[in-house]
């Protein structure tokens, strides 16, 4: 069992993170700092010089999962920031020798932001009018973060965008803003919006954005949740490919075609790796991402206490890493 052993390691990390410093939160009394572009102070990556021919704009997740308070971070000091620096590290090897990666520290909303009163998160939650200042406020200072990028950072490179979880949320937002305007998209080489669905209300809202329909096309919005097949499946349909076979369709894609399971720890060293790990399918029905094949299933079946049974959130870019990995060299060589 080493594989559930490594993910149970990853997991903990995730969940413990407040232990790396004595983090403030919105709980208490210190002003929230707002973020200044400008300043490298505000980046928690952002290259002198640029080494690679395309960016990524990538918007980190919720970095604390202990906060369930709703509100938004602080920001108000560099040792409240070191979760964004980790969690960082762990997560952009999927682009880090391909892309120079520009990310920026932001008033987060809080994870309470996205919890049921049963305290298990809910993707309609952060949606509400209930929640809409702290969206706001996170949306905020993105969108001034992507802004200051591309006035003074992008010199004409093909970008792309990439989000997961609450990232991949102000990505949607970004897009609903700037996706139709052609300053913007045209450097866009695709979106991926990883660990939040894209529904049909918001492609109703925003009938001018394209979802991928393959494994190279460019200016358009790649989408998956993993889930397990036991997994409650009610809700609103979502858009999604499959990151094994790159279809939309329902064909199975075997363990055989996961190029890479990956692990990664704190520091962005790789510290397990295991082709064939599982394989995927899309429910046509729902849109949603079936993952399948997976040893040990049953031990990580809801392991995290935070997500609905058989919701794998907190493993969809590691379950797909060098699939994902190879499919964004493939659409940045595309664009250039």
């Amino acid at each position: 069992m080493k594989k559930l052993r490594m993910l149970t390691f990853l997991l903990t990390i995730v969940l413990t993170a407040g232990v790396f410093c004595g983090c403030k939160t919105s709980n208490e009394t210190e002003t929230s700092k707002e973020p200044d572009y400008s300043n490298d102070e505000f980046w928690v990556s952002k290259p002198e010089t640029a080494e690679y021919e395309a960016d990524t704009f990538f918007i980190l997740p919720t970095v604390n999962l202990k906060n369930t308070t709703p509100g938004n971070e602080t920001l108000v000091s560099e040792e409240d920031n070191i979760r964004f620096v980790k969690t960082l590290a762990m997560e952009s090897q999927i682009m880090a020798n391909l892309t120079n990666i520009y990310s920026p520290y932001y008033r987060q909303a809080t994870m309470g932001c996205y919890l049921d009163s049963d305290g298990i998160v809910d993707y309609e939650v952060s949606g509400s009018e209930e929640m809409k200042e702290y969206m706001d406020l996170a949306y905020s200072d993105i969108r001034e973060a992507w802004i200051y990028y591309i006035e003074n950072c992008n010199e004409k490179r093909p970008v792309v965008l990439f989000g997961y979880s609450q990232g991949a949320e102000m990505i949607l937002k970004l897009l609903a803003e700037f996706g139709d305007d052609s300053e913007y998209s045209d450097m866009i080489v695709a979106s991926y919006v990883i660990g939040m669905p894209v529904t049909e209300d918001y492609l109703k809202a925003n009938p001018k954005l394209k979802m991928a329909e393959g494994e190279d096309d460019t200016g358009v919005i790649i989408s998956f949740n993993a889930y397990d097949e036991r997994a409650n499946l009610a809700g609103q349909k979502e858009y999604s490919i499959n990151p094994l076979n790159w279809t939309t369709d329902g064909a199975v894609a075997a363990k055989s075609t996961n190029k890479g399971y990956v692990v990664t720890d704190t520091d962005g060293n790789i510290t397990e790796e295991i082709p064939c790990y599982c394989g995927a399918y899309i429910d046509t029905e729902t849109g949603k991402l079936i993952v399948t094949d997976i040893e040990g299933q049953d031990e990580l079946y809801n392991s995290s206490g935070l997500f609905a049974a058989g919701d794998y959130h907190l493993y969809d870019l590691m379950f797909f890493h060098r699939n994902l990995e190879e499919n964004i060299e493939k659409r940045i060589n595309k664009k250039i």
